[in-house]
């Protein structure tokens, strides 16, 4: 039977993640001292960059054992800057842990993990952190929990004397559990019965029915403690072991998956990669999805406690680890066969910035390396300017990667002020009827768009009988709308439209499939021209936590940035607020709250849709080269067009 679990370590920024870490690493005995954050020597925090900050930026994977259960131990980041680091673990992991203080509470990104949680069904224990600080309220964090959770979460422990160094934890077992006959009356029906018989439950019974929700991600058992001080990190550990279940591995064909790319010093690039069935041995060729090549084992790690150990095998529901294999990229499936994905999606980058250096093919050269380890760190070049684009999620995040490409390739960039990634839809109803002479396509057609309510992406279909202009045609018409629909009258891409084709013409000696692809987006444009796009920004929740004293200026702050209070309060000496904020007034707000709070202030957003933008449209376009243009157009249809 296999006896490893693959655990995941999230939460929110400054909840404790990274000490719970170091704590779980020294009460199983890996470490010999737990080390701190603010000291500057944790051991998933190896990264330079992470030490200087203060902050995890890569996932990183370490390992311990448990009463004989193997755990790989996934420190995720908590800034959402590097929320796709989270992303990428959730898709590997078997079971997780999510931080939450005792003292803050619930805060933004703890919901957008609870989110992804609950959409991927992963079992899931809590761990209520800091419990020894002032402020600290167990009730009050599990009655914002309960609304947010799909399934009860069930508080494992009792406790005394919250808010300093004498608190203390009880263990709480199964029968005295407030709340878990309740919650399993519905989930197993021999309990039901025995419940409704008034007769006891026995302890295997009950036991079994338990550890089968919290594998169904059916309950949250809810643990306490205080990292800093290792309180309930003992109890925690125990806790992995009697509530999770091992994951049932197979036998057979290889089935793995490349979840995180690292740099390994002297041993090159260091591929991490989940595997769900099989083997890898060292020396054998492993099958590549996509590629035709074969990828031959040269060196194979995997990890044990908080280093690697070359080994010759790695079996199902491990860990491998394949150094200096610089032709795998994150995604990448190895074996014969492939996973149900398990898509994440917590968050896209919401800013772009256009970055420089003297060398400007050095730069894309640098920033494609990143790219491999991190897919969400889309890159641009501009065909009209040659300029580099990089989306990203914060400030933080360009800081970061100003420095990664100076320590790993000595280049200096610039990034220019982040510009929001804004969206368009259509005004009102538009068409065009591009016929033979409008265009050098031997194509015609009518193509209408109308908007549709937000939310309902892009939409197209045709009017057009298919005995007519045949499935083909039919298809290169709506690839030519949809790959058109990247950029609208601003240059922003267009969601909420239904795209309609009206209306076609074909020679059947000189029309191909091609040429109604390439007239599609001059019809589009057109289209679009004539209905009028109406500019939209990303509307987010934010949360915004400072000094007391400092709260009218965040109530002015908000207002100032066009955001919308729907609670406050007091808490501990600091207010807070929430409530709902564009991204374009607010995108620089978090540097300016730390400047004038010193640091004391947080202010944490997500992304809930998007918002019609205040500001004038003109000032907002996005350079693009235009299917209007025909001249450069085609140039660049047959690759002539050079960039810059």
């Amino acid at each position: 039977m296999n006896k490893t679990i693959n655990l995941g370590i999230l939460a929110h920024v400054d909840a404790g993640k990274t000490t719970v870490t170091e704590a779980l690493l020294h009460a199983s005995g890996v470490i010999r001292q737990a080390g701190r954050v603010d000291h500057g020597d944790t051991v998933t925090d190896s990264l330079a960059l992470e030490r200087r900050r203060g902050i995890t930026i890569r996932a990183a994977t370490v390992s311990f054992e448990h009463r004989g259960v193997k755990f790989n131990l996934l420190d995720t980041p908590g800034h959402m800057d590097f929320v796709a680091e989270v992303e990428r673990s959730l898709r590997v992991l078997d079971a997780c842990v999510l931080v939450v203080s005792a003292r803050e509470g619930v805060q933004a990104q703890t919901r957008v993990l609870i989110q992804a949680l609950s959409r991927l069904r992963l079992p899931t224990l809590v761990f209520l952190n800091k419990l020894d600080r002032p402020g600290a309220d167990v009730e009050g964090t599990l009655a914002q929990l309960r609304p947010l959770l799909p399934a009860p979460p069930l508080l494992r422990q009792g406790y005394e004397g919250l808010g300093g160094r004498q608190v203390e934890l009880r263990p709480l077992s199964l029968e005295n559990t407030q709340g878990l006959l309740d919650a399993l009356f519905d989930l197993n029906e021999e309990i039901a019965r025995l419940y409704l018989e008034e007769k006891p439950v026995p302890e295997d019974l009950l036991r079994q029915a338990y550890r089968g929700a919290v594998a169904q991600a059916e309950l949250y058992p809810v643990y306490l403690g205080a990292a800093l001080m290792e309180l309930g990190v003992a109890q925690l550990l125990d806790a992995f072991v009697e509530d999770l279940t091992p994951p049932t591995t197979m036998g057979g064909e290889l089935s793995a998956e490349v979840y995180c790319l690292r740099d390994g010093g002297k041993l090159g690039r260091l591929c991490y990669a989940r595997l769900y069935a099989g083997s890898i041995r060292t020396r054998e060729t492993l099958r590549v999805e996509g590629k035709e090549d074969g990828l031959r084992v040269r060196s194979l790690l995997r990890p044990r406690g908080a280093q690697l150990e070359r080994v010759d095998r790695v079996d199902a529901g491990d860990i491998a680890v394949l150094a200096g294999e610089n032709s795998l990229r994150v995604g990448d499936w190895l074996g014969r066969w492939k996973q149900a994905e398990r898509p994440a999606a917590l968050a896209r980058p919401m800013l772009q910035a256009t970055v420089h250096a003297q060398d400007r093919e050095a730069l894309w050269n640098a920033l494609e390396s990143l790219a491999l380890e991190d897919p969400l760190l889309e890159l641009q070049r501009n065909p009209a300017t040659g300029e580099i684009g990089v989306r990203v999620f914060g400030q933080v995040q360009m800081e970061v990667l100003r420095d990664m490409v100076l320590e790993r390739h000595n280049l200096l960039l610039r990034f220019d002020q982040p510009q929001t990634l804004f969206r368009e839809k259509p005004l009102a109803r538009g068409e065009c009827c591009l016929g033979w002479r409008d265009s050098p396509f031997a194509a015609a057609m009518t193509l209408s768009v109308e908007p549709l309510p937000p939310g309902s992406g892009l939409q197209y279909k045709s009017r057009v009988d298919y005995g007519y202009l045949t499935q083909s045609f039919q298809n290169a018409v709506q690839e030519g709308v949809l790959e058109a629909c990247a950029h609208g009258n601003y240059g922003w891409p267009i969601e909420d439209a239904l795209w309609t084709l009206e209306a076609a013409l074909y020679d059947s000696v000189s029309s191909t499939p091609a040429d109604y692809r390439q007239l599609a987006p001059m019809a589009v444009l057109t289209a679009l021209e004539r209905a009028g796009t109406l500019l939209l920004e990303p509307l987010l929740a934010f949360e915004l936590e400072l000094p007391e004293e400092l709260a009218a200026r965040a109530l002015y702050d908000v207002a100032l940035m066009r955001g919308r209070v729907l609670e406050s309060g007091g808490r501990g000496g600091f207010f807070y607020c929430s409530g709902e904020v564009p991204l374009d007034s607010s995108k620089t707000y978090g540097v300016e709250l730390a400047a004038y709070t010193k640091g004391r202030g947080s202010f944490t957003v997500r992304q809930i849709g998007f918002t019609p933008h205040e500001g004038d449209p003109s000032a907002c376009v996005n350079r693009n080269w235009s299917p209007l243009n025909v001249e450069k157009y085609l140039l660049r249809r047959q690759g002539r067009l050079k960039e810059g």
